[in-house]
Parts: structure tokens; C-alpha cells; sequence
């Protein structure tokens, strides 16, 4: 039987999946995906050490660089505007939709050109097609149960949103707006203070809203989009020490960082069920500066993501 180990605290996490990834890098095999999904192992999300993930792990650099470089941020500013409009013309009657548009057709530009502005088009139907993500749900056997044929359409969209995470966190921030109005004005205070009336925020506006960047870290903290990272597959044997006691990690073991327990840990977050910007804020509203999350994940993987955002 495969060992295998669920890490709820950020600091073991670290030390295991980061300062250890030569043996920590790897990933475990899910007999669909090899079979059906990719055979030939070419996916360097899904791939273990090899030729094909470590050029995977090369062009999905560059794209995070270019990210990082800022060179996507118009695209990110007329998607926005855009998707404004849609709430506006509507009422806000089709929000969900609206974030789900928003948030695929970013990705879908970026990646191969396919601008998608009305939410209609087939590239982006088929994209965010809840049959394609109950296919890729069934890599993972042990839970195969929940993409039954039968399910109804709710289920299907839950399992949908397992793969639009940047849609899943638009959605979260909706929920955080009506369970906890109460921040909404004090950001509001701080964007027409900065920003003004007369034009919408801007990427050069986002160091001096340091309240507003607070509210997107809580986001992604208070009902992370995934509730685990992705798996993780040891190479060679290890131990590991965590509170005193030592753990024996033998090769071939799958590990998860568990995020929903890692963003919700007591002791580093008081009231962690409560919606809070000012957690991340410090006397001086500033931003702490000793901010680490497991939004992205851990490893390589994860830490090209974290970085394009820029979350310091």
C-alpha cells in the first residue's frame, strides 16, 4: 500500500516540498490520466522528472515572466473594464457567468490568442464545459464516485470549479462582500483617496492600496479555491523532524499540503474563519512583511505562480 502523508502546517510543508524538493518534486501516477488523458506524459503538471516536465517547467516560466514583467496587465485591465460592463448591463444578474468568462478568457488570450468577450464563443464553452472536467476528475480513482454519469448539474459545476480556480476565487470574494460588508466601504475609502473618481485603479496604483491587497490575500485565505495542493511523490527515503518527534518518509510515498488547514491554523490566524483583511495589515496599515501562503501550492510549481503575482 502507497504511503501517504497530509501536511497541515506551512513551516513542515516548506521544509519538506521546498528545501527538500530533489526528493520532493515529483509526482504520482493516476492510472486515467496515463491511460486516457496523457499517455504521453507530456502535461509537466502532471509528469514526473523528466525531459518532457522540465521543458513543461521552462516555457511555463516564460510565460510567468511575462506576467511578472507586466506585459499582460493591459489585457488584465480591458478584461476587467470589460467585465464591469457585463455587471452593469445586467444587473449582476449573471455574475457567476461573468466571473467564469472573465477569468478563462484571460487565460485563453495569454495562452493561444482566443479572445473571448461575450462568454459565447465555443472555444470558451468548451473549455469551461463541466463534461471535460468530470473526464479529468476520474484520474483520481479514489474519489471517481462524485463524477458519476447521474450526478446532477449542480455537482458537475462544483467539480467544474475544482479547475477554474481563478473563477472559484472571484466567486469566493462575491460571497466575502455579502457575508462581511463591512470592510467594502473602508476599501472604497482607500481607492478614491488613491485613485480618484475621475479613472478606475491601475497596476501602478496596487503599492499604495495596501488595504485593497489585503482584502486579496484574505481571498485566497479564507475559503482557498483548492483545499489540497497538488500531490507530491518522494523519490528516495526521508525523515523529517516536527514538534520533536521524527517521521520516516519512504520512497514512493504521495504527499498533500492540505491548504484549508495550513490557511486556517490558529495559531497563525486568530478568528480564521471570520473574513479579515486587517490580519494582514500592521500597526501602521502597511503590509506585513512576513507574508506566506499555500494558495499556489509548494515546489517549483508553485513558486512560478506565487512570484507572477507578485504576493510578497
Amino acid at each position: 500500500m502507497q504511503p501517504v502523508f497530509l501536511i497541515g502546517d506551512i513551516r513542515l510543508a516548506k521544509e519538506i516540498l521546498e528545501k527538500r524538493s530533489n526528493k520532493f518534486s515529483s509526482r504520482p501516477t493516476f492510472p486515467y490520466v496515463r491511460d486516457h488523458v496523457d499517455p504521453a506524459q507530456g502535461y509537466w503538471g502532471f509528469s514526473k522528472q523528466h525531459e518532457s516536465h522540465f521543458i513543461g517547467r521552462k516555457l511555463t516560466t516564460g510565460l510567468m515572466a511575462a506576467v511578472r514583467a507586466g506585459e499582460t496587465e493591459p489585457l488584465q485591465q480591458f478584461e476587467a473594464l470589460l467585465n464591469m460592463i457585463h455587471l452593469l448591463d445586467d444587473g449582476g444578474k449573471n455574475w457567476f457567468n461573468h466571473m467564469d468568462r472573465v477569468s478563462a478568457s484571460m487565460v485563453l488570450t495569454v495562452a493561444f490568442g482566443l479572445h473571448c468577450p461575450t462568454g459565447q464563443e465555443p472555444d470558451l464553452k468548451e473549455v469551461i464545459a463541466a463534461n471535460y472536467a468530470r473526464r479529468i476528475w476520474r484520474g483520481f480513482r479514489w474519489a471517481a464516485a462524485f463524477a458519476r454519469e447521474d450526478k446532477p448539474e449542480g455537482d458537475q459545476r462544483r467539480l467544474m470549479n475544482m479547475f477554474t480556480t481563478t473563477a472559484v476565487s472571484l466567486h469566493i470574494f462575491i460571497l466575502a462582500c455579502i457575508l462581511y460588508p463591512e470592510w467594502i466601504s473602508h476599501a472604497q475609502r482607500e481607492i478614491d483617496a488613491i485613485v480618484g473618481e475621475d479613472r478606475l485603479p491601475s497596476f501602478k496604483d496596487r503599492p499604495h492600496l495596501p488595504y485593497v491587497e489585503a482584502i486579496v490575500r484574505e481571498t485566497l485565505r479564507w475559503r482557498p479555491a483548492l483545499r489540497f495542493g497538488g500531490p507530491h511523490q518522494s523519490t528516495a527515503d526521508d525523515t523529517v523532524e516536527y514538534k520533536g518527534r521524527q517521521y520516516f518518509i519512504p520512497k514512493g510515498s504521495m504527499i498533500f499540503a492540505v491548504t484549508w488547514a495550513i490557511e486556517h491554523e490558529q495559531e497563525r490566524f486568530q478568528n480564521h474563519d471570520v473574513f479579515q483583511p486587517e490580519r494582514f495589515l500592521d500597526d501602521t496599515n502597511s503590509l506585513k512583511a512576513d507574508y506566506e501562503t499555500s494558495a499556489f501550492g509548494f515546489g517549483r510549481r508553485g513558486k512560478l505562480l506565487h512570484q507572477a503575482l507578485s504576493l510578497k
